[in-house]
């Protein structure tokens, strides 16, 4: 995800994004591969959930192995806010008013 992610950070830098196919096409697959990735988010929230449970009938998995599964599942989903924001907002009109630092006119 995180090549995926950046190859599309890098052709918003350097094309303009209104016009741009390659631009068009990797913020479609960054959509698709973050959905997929939120589906695996949510599997891994409900078995962390599961185990934290039902401590007896998992007590082979730690409690420190256990705070940093959650502590995953907490990163990844702050990663990926951070990520569908990005592909869901302006920013990347930003590339048009380079004197502007990346802010566009009102």
């Amino acid at each position: 995800m995180s090549e995926t992610v950046a190859s599309y950070r890098l052709t918003v830098e350097k094309s303009d994004t209104s016009s741009s196919l390659e631009y068009k096409t990797q913020r479609r697959n960054c959509k698709k591969l973050l959905k997929s990735t939120e589906g695996t988010l949510k599997d891994l929230q409900g078995i962390v959930r599961v185990i934290d449970s039902d401590r007896e009938q998992f007590s082979h998995i730690g409690d420190e192995e256990l705070d940093g599964r959650r502590r995953f599942v907490e990163e990844m989903g702050s990663k990926m806010r951070r990520i569908k924001n990005e592909l869901s907002s302006g920013e990347q009109l930003g590339i048009f008013y380079p004197s502007t630092s990346n802010t566009c006119p009102k």
